[in-house]
């Protein structure tokens, strides 16, 4: 198979055309040889035209002349062919020779290939690319260049239909039979039946290669060419007069994480294994990529007929998937995920406090049960919290706590039917929590049926809300006179409200704790409420 390159997507295929000159895939080395003879590609940019893929021949055609012009300085003689396809009906072979017979569409001019790229029109919505594949076959090629069919679409293969004796489909026989290269560039998933997706064909020829269209833009290109170039060394064609003088040749045989799935910041081991077949002793430069980024790099003198093992520890710090490779290799696509968190020694986890934040509460309203759980421990765990009622499990949370840490749990119950009054015993793992009873509308009289406040602890001087529950068990509109008192003291707020017949109210009164320590408490027009604890602001 042709190395997958360091990028991923658009940059990567062009990547790739440099490197192509033969199926061997030995490459030359930095030092100690010189090349025989000058290196040829023959390249057919096969375009999905259906509706969304202006945008990818635009990039192209904004880049091709800078590309070349790369190619060329590096002694790199390359063609360009270029085939629209829709349905295998409207398969079109741009013919840069008029002259021509229809089969001789390369050129070497790249001002009239981008111009074929402006005059790019999309439309459709069926993606025959076997058959356009197997047009860009039959485009006649230099004896001494090597043939890379680059296809580009954002779906899979509509064209999918004759298979060979593997069940594979017969396009990748015909591109093996015509010793040609096959670069995908793709979205990795399009439907669930991968047989006839551009990645699978990829993978199965005999030379080829697969980046994913979304990943990448063309802007990078030219930046990816320059930096490929000075990082890695092109495939030489193997030949007698390359065999005539003495050069180092790298092989490589070994390529692999020992995992492709690791944890944040979980260690993991590449191997990276390489030869010298060739003549002569040379100099090899490995770079291991994530994507662009630059993981390791290092160079190794080899004499021929000597190996090297490079080895390198990779960690990530965040979730994601990381394309590994070297200039030259794929290596393995890898997945970070969150490590897991452990659970606590049950022994370590101590429930600190468990309450609700209501005493009396109508059919269908919601009220909070909540729990403050302190770790013990040394390590930072998980544990469950779970919240029933009258012994039936209600929830069940589960909470990540520091060594040493208290953290609050909180579930929303809802109160029962008007056909099931009374108590309701909440219980937080196991412990006695609070009562709350379930009034029944038609035995309530109107008036204040519940007192409770927003905080059970305050600091001195820290505001927190007395709110009196207010319902109306009438038939018409009632009004209100709702009086606010501090225990021990003689000040009185008044507030007036109505309520509508057989509806409830919250009246939220906001108070502040008082500057000493001590307890804190609340009457409203009677009902008392919770005992407030106040604490030293400053600890």
């Amino acid at each position: 198979m042709i190395p997958t390159n360091r990028g991923s997507g658009i940059g990567t295929l062009v990547l790739a055309i440099l490197v192509v000159t033969s199926v061997s895939v030995a490459f030359a080395g930095v030092s100690g040889g010189t090349l025989a003879e000058t290196k040829k590609a023959d390249v057919v940019f096969v375009f999905d035209k259906t509706g969304s893929m202006d945008d990818e021949a635009a990039a192209l055609k904004d880049e091709i002349k800078s590309v070349a012009a790369d190619l060329e300085s590096r002694g790199i003689d390359a063609r360009y062919a270029l085939i629209e396809y829709e349905d295998a009906s409207t398969t079109e072979i741009i013919d840069f020779d008029p002259e021509s017979d229809g089969t001789q569409a390369f050129t070497s001019d790249t001002a009239a290939l981008a111009g074929a790229l402006e005059e790019f029109t999309t439309g459709g919505g069926t993606e025959d690319a076997s058959n356009a594949i197997d047009e860009a076959l039959g485009l006649d090629t230099r004896d001494d260049a090597k043939q890379i069919v680059v296809v580009l679409t954002d779906e899979d293969d509509d064209g999918y239909t004759d298979q060979n004796e593997d069940g594979e489909a017969d396009i990748v026989d015909k591109v093996n039979e015509a010793g040609a290269c096959l670069l995908a560039v793709s979205p990795d998933e399009v439907d669930t039946d991968p047989a006839d997706q551009l990645k699978t064909y990829s993978n199965l020829v005999e030379c080829g290669d697969w980046s994913d269209i979304l990943s990448e833009s063309f802007s990078t290109v030219v930046q990816d060419l320059v930096t490929f170039i000075d990082e890695s060394v092109d495939e030489v064609t193997e030949s007698e007069e390359t065999e005539s003088v003495p050069s180092p040749r790298f092989v490589v045989d070994e390529r692999s994480i020992e995992s492709a799935e690791l944890y944040t910041n979980e260690t993991a081991n590449v191997t990276y294994e390489v030869r010298n077949v060739g003549s002569a002793d040379g100099q090899y430069h490995a770079v291991l990529y994530d994507n662009d980024r630059v993981l390791a790099s290092e160079r190794v003198t080899l004499h021929s007929g000597e190996n090297h093992t490079f080895r390198w520890q990779v960690s990530w710090a965040t979730v994601g998937k990381r394309d590994l490779s070297t200039q030259e290799r794929y290596i393995e696509r890898v997945d970070v995920v969150e490590r897991p968190t452990p659970p606590l020694d049950p022994a370590d986890v101590e429930l600190v406090d468990a309450s609700t934040v209501r005493s009396k509460v109508l059919p269908g309203e919601t009220y909070e049960v909540t729990a403050s759980v302190r770790n013990n421990g040394t390590t930072e765990g998980k544990t469950p919290v779970a919240f029933a009622a009258d012994e039936t499990e209600q929830g069940n949370d589960s909470v990540t706590i520091q060594a040493g840490e208290t953290v609050d749990a909180t579930y929303t119950a809802t109160a029962g039917s008007p056909t099931a009054p009374g108590n309701v015993s909440w219980t937080v793992n196991g412990v006695h929590a609070d009562n709350v009873t379930v009034l029944d509308p038609n035995e309530t009289e109107s008036g204040i049926v519940d007192v409770y406040t927003t905080r059970e602890i305050v600091s001195t001087g820290e505001t927190y809300e007395v709110v009196p529950v207010l319902y109306n068990g009438g038939a018409t509109e009632q009004y209100f006179v709702v009086t606010f008192s501090r225990v021990n003291e003689t000040g009185v707020t008044m507030m007036y409200v109505s309520v509508a017949p057989g509806e409830k109210l919250e009246l939220p009164h906001s108070v502040s704790a008082p500057e000493t320590v001590g307890t804190d408490q609340w009457v409203v027009s009677g009902a008392t409420a919770p005992t407030v604890t106040v604490t030293n602001a400053t600890g």
